[in-house]
């Protein structure tokens, strides 16, 4: 019997090392085993707290692990804490459930190289809250569910680049938060509702790793105008409302992978101006693009099957429809889709799929596809053609399209495309298509010798290849184009019909190609050959009119040339 009796007081004795409770200078303390410890409370008269690494305890040191839940909480039974700034000493690894939650005036946190996890709402609701900081690096791996929500004064906060998982809401209605937010590589996701709300947030970098954009998880974000979209180009998902109200878009390249563009996707992306949806992308869904009121130009792919009420038009409690600048569209499907619309209340249409289409709305189709197109869209019959105008006022033009193009009827005028196949000895010779298809995103230099308007068309079969090598890029909307590559590429561009070393980075035009050349050109002239017919010099003259207007090859007036190289009239002549 006493042997039982001394069993028994031995396991009390184990078990008081687990769960024993203590207050170490008005901070209380939970034991996690013999020797760690967690956080589970605090004297709301702390102004200045340091949560230590370490704390002694009846001659025994037990090291903090951790904030518990609700172990920092700053509200209860109606009084609240004092606390300004806290410290987290390094060596905690964990802050739990609502850890430092409701502390109404925390100014500033400083969090260790240690920490591994921020629980849910563990910051959430500090209304002073303005710096969160990791001063000597961090190894955070997990930001959990509204763990900064509605911390209206928060003005910054870089997420480390340790950081896998950020969970839902994670930084909402964050108001003040304008710093730049970079989003690590280890994150695919961007939850639900993750960054909703933050009105002053005007600068996020994302990565191409990113799979899913959830619902809403960029709503709001007003003051987000420096946002490089094109991470959008191989992202999987992409939620309701997920940009909705963002005015920084401004150019959309959407991938295929996509499938379907969720419901208000890029509700009243007010300068949102130009949309490519690539081949795979079989759904737009209701209000997508609704209200994008500066929307001018969309490429939509011969994928597409179905176009919700107005995914490119108002989407507003008023029934009137909002003027827009005139737009362009181009239908690569052979067949038509259905117009859809949201029923009004005394049972009229509003809200069709394309929005309001007026006069000067371009409707572009396959020429073979036109009277299908008629036939089905007869309301917007006058605005459908498949003859696109193309503006080529010079000698020399270029073009570069999300689409293959078919040159044909430029052709019957002798005005033809050629692309830049070989570079040798300063001089580059450009080889004419003689079928006069030209593969989407292929840059072509148009050469017009007839005085006849330029067109081209949507080339009836797709997915066209170029045999021959191109030294000509090009953009599809407006980019910032550098002089010279990483690589050490020189890049040239047609100025008054004469490719011009480009000299200062600047923005380089909607469907223009530019000429990239290995770096050895860099000062060098060169020559250009069309078909061997040409050197590039198109006149020859021994002295110039006083009336004419010309250019030296930079591009500047020059009023009374003397003998060398100039420009006039878009052509090169040699004055002797």
């Amino acid at each position: 019997m006493k042997r039982l009796v001394t069993v028994f007081l031995s396991l009390c004795v184990f078990s008081v090392s687990y769960g024993l409770v203590f207050t170490v200078d008005k901070i209380t303390y939970t034991t996690l085993d013999d020797s760690s410890v967690k956080v589970t409370g605090f004297s709301f008269s702390l102004v200045d707290v340091v949560i230590p690494s370490e704390v002694t305890y009846q001659n025994v040191i037990y090291q903090v692990k951790e904030i518990g839940n609700r172990g920092l909480v700053g509200y209860k039974n109606s009084s609240s804490s004092k606390m300004e700034t806290l410290v987290i000493s390094e060596g905690i690894e964990k802050i739990g459930l609502r850890g430092v939650n409701s502390n109404s005036k925390l100014k500033s946190v400083t969090l260790p190289n240690s920490l591994i996890e921020i629980g849910a709402n563990a910051f959430s609701s500090l209304s002073s809250l303005m710096v969160v900081d990791f001063p000597n690096g961090s190894n955070l791996k997990t930001i959990g569910d509204e763990a900064f929500y509605n911390c209206a004064k928060l003005e910054t906060f870089s997420i480390p680049s340790s950081v896998e998982y950020i969970g839902e809401k994670a930084f909402r209605s964050d108001k003040k938060l304008n710093s730049i937010i970079i989003i690590p590589e280890n994150v695919s996701v961007i939850p639900f509702h993750c960054f909703y709300g933050c009105s002053s947030l005007s600068t996020v970098v994302l990565h191409d790793h990113i799979s899913r954009i959830e619902e809403r998880a960029f709503d709001g974000c007003t003051a987000l105008e420096n946002i490089d979209t094109e991470f959008l180009e191989t992202v999987d998902y992409i939620g309701p409302l997920a940009f909705s109200y963002v005015p920084g878009i401004r150019h959309l390249v959407l991938s295929g992978k996509l499938g379907t563009i969720s419901a208000s996707c890029f509700h009243d992306c007010k300068n949102l101006e130009y949309v490519w949806l690539k081949e795979g992308i079989t759904s737009v869904s209701l209000h997508a693009f609704g209200s994008c009121r500066n929307l001018k130009y969309i490429v939509l792919p011969s994928s597409l099957e179905t176009v919700g009420a107005g995914a490119f038009g108002e989407n507003t409690a008023l029934l009137d429809y909002v003027d827009h600048d005139p737009r362009t569209f181009f239908f690569l499907a052979e067949t038509p889709f259905s117009i859809e619309h949201v029923p009004t209340t005394d049972g009229g249409n509003a809200y069709p799929s394309l929005g309001k289409i007026v006069a000067g709305d371009k409707l572009y189709v396959k020429e073979s596809a036109m009277e299908a197109y008629k036939t089905k869209w007869k309301s917007y019959k006058k605005n459908i053609d498949y003859m696109i105008p193309f503006n080529a006022d010079l000698t020399y033009s270029t073009n570069y399209r999300e689409f293959d193009m078919d040159f044909h009827i430029t052709a019957i005028n002798g005005n033809k495309p050629f692309v830049a196949t070989c570079f040798k000895e300063n001089s580059v010779t450009f080889t004419s298509l003689d079928d006069y298809i030209v593969p989407a995103e292929t840059g072509v230099v148009i050469r017009k010798i007839s005085d006849e308007n330029t067109w081209f068309q949507i080339a009836e079969l797709q997915d066209n290849t170029l045999s021959m090598n191109n030294y000509l890029k090009g953009v599809t909307y407006s980019e910032m184009l550098t002089p010279t590559t990483d690589d050490g590429d020189v890049n040239y561009v047609l100025y008054n019909g004469v490719f011009c070393q480009f000299s200062n980075a600047g923005m380089f035009g909607d469907h223009k190609a530019f000429l990239q050349l290995p770096s050895q050109t860099a000062g060098v002239s060169l020559s250009f050959n069309f078909d061997n017919d040409s050197d590039g010099i198109i006149e020859l003259n021994h002295q110039s009119d006083r009336n004419d207007t010309i250019y030296n090859i930079n591009g500047v007036r020059i009023l009374n040339p003397q003998k060398g190289l100039y420009i006039k009239n878009g052509k090169k002549i040699i004055i002797k």
